[in-house]
């Protein structure tokens, strides 16, 4: 196969590997390994009971990754609420454990203007409980707000004035000290709370976006939380803000993508052959220097998806250039090319290359993500996101294609339950600060 190989329905093992048959190969024995061992003592084992004082009520709850992280802490949830029908199927057949209501409603849509319907509902389902009010929408809905455009802040505050106005007719019905309100969400939705431009002040005033209440905006000064700094072997970094609890600190020191899946690491070495084939030709057209091919030959690397592979136009990194983000122009994406060197420097793509021995830059929730001699399976991206690899989310996607959208969507917008383990625990500390001082044990 050429450096200017087609890129066809074959896409999955086009882009893959050049060797066809070894990459296919590679990828039929990962998906066959069983994972279970790994996560279970990794993340399995660390499962407090389920407390009888707490219930979660959880929006945008997707598969089910929040539930899952506050069934570690012990908080049982009794809502979960999302607008994908399959997601919510995937959720309920995993959380068998729990007594968890699972409805289906268009949060992004006409649902959002209805904060006192949910909110009376999870009221009578807590039944007297605390309550652990949890909203984690689509970062793609909100991330917009990083934009200094008026319409992307606006659209993003619209919709985060939905969810203070459940948390406060929550407080109202069960009581303010009764009530503790997590948000996840990406950090730049914070952007037009702590620095609100004049024309978004504009729209406040005419109801366009709800003004912030105290609590509201004190919780937007919260730290950042990043998966790293709780087990996970990835940097991703979230908002987490809310109120009826304090930021969790850092429980583990950060580990390696290898430290979770040595496994990939021989699969690279399976690969060396054709790798180094597809490197040398790349070498020989001038499209790679000797610090790129050092590189490439000699370090272990996981892909965050539409990034360099052998044969890919987009793989330049001539002699000269540093191994430096700051040097390198964004990609374009063109067709199933995915990326191209553009003004002479080197593509941007290469930035998302980590090597193993090394913390992940994000999660692999790309549904290109990949190593360099194969895509990851469901159970790994799974496992690399501490979820529990034995979800089943067939009825989500297609879990024998690894390049499945649907299945790449749930996984990569769950925030890894490591996250929501700790700030769950958080949430139990200051309840049991309170009985404390309300009993005197």
């Amino acid at each position: 196969m050429s450096g200017e190989h087609a890129f066809d329905e074959a896409w999955l093992i086009a882009k893959a590997k050049t060797n066809v048959a070894h990459s296919k190969e590679l990828w039929d024995r990962a998906n066959a390994r069983n994972i279970t061992d790994v996560f279970m003592e990794n993340y399995g084992e660390n499962q407090a009971p389920l407390r009888d004082d707490i219930a979660a009520m959880v929006e945008y709850a997707g598969v089910g990754g929040s539930e899952e992280g506050y069934r570690r802490a012990g908080i049982e949830t009794l809502s979960s609420v999302d607008n994908w029908k399959e997601a919510l199927t995937a959720n309920a057949a995993f959380n068998t454990d729990m007594d968890t209501e699972h409805t289906v409603l268009d949060l992004m849509g006409e649902e959002a203007g209805m904060p006192h319907a949910r909110a009376k509902r999870y009221a009578d389902l807590a039944d007297g409980k605390h309550i652990l009010y949890h909203a984690s929408p689509f970062c793609q809905e909100l991330s917009g707000a990083r934009s200094s455009k008026k319409k992307n802040q606006v659209a993003s505050m619209q919709h985060m004035g939905g969810i203070q106005d459940t948390a406060n007719e929550l407080r109202r019905l069960a009581g303010k000290d009764n009530v503790s309100v997590v948000v996840e969400q990406s950090p730049n939705v914070k952007k037009p709370y702590l620095n609100p431009k004049d024309e978004n002040l504009a729209a406040q005033r005419r109801g366009e976006w709800n003004a912030p209440d105290k609590w509201f905006r004190s919780a937007m000064g919260m730290p950042n939380l990043a998966a790293a700094d709780f087990g996970a072997p990835q940097t991703r970094r979230r908002a987490f803000f809310g109120t009826g609890w304090d930021s969790p600190k850092p429980t583990t020191e950060q580990r390696s993508i290898d430290d979770l899946m040595p496994w990939l690491k021989d699969d690279w070495e399976d690969a060396s052959e054709a790798r180094a084939d597809r490197i040398n030709l790349l070498s020989s057209k001038g499209q790679l220097g000797s610090e790129a091919r050092d590189f490439l030959m000699n370090t272990p690397t996981l892909a965050d998806g539409g990034t360099w592979m052998p044969g890919n136009r987009g793989a330049t990194w001539p002699e000269g250039l540093t191994r430096d983000k700051k040097t390198w122009a964004d990609a374009v994406k063109i067709g199933d090319r995915m990326v191209r060197p553009k003004g002479g420097k080197i593509s941007r793509s290469l930035h998302h290359l980590k090597p193993l021995d090394e913390t992940g830059w994000s999660q692999t929730h790309h549904p290109l993500a990949l190593t360099d001699s194969r895509f990851m399976t469901v159970a790994e991206r799974l496992l690399y996101n501490t979820m529990d690899p034995r979800r089943d989310l067939s009825m989500v996607g297609d879990t024998n294609n690894p390049q499945d959208k649907n299945i790449g969507t749930m996984v990569g917008n769950v925030v890894a339950p490591v996250v929501t383990a700790a700030t769950g625990q958080k949430v139990l500390d200051r309840l049991d600060n309170s009985l404390r001082r309300w009993t005197g044990r």
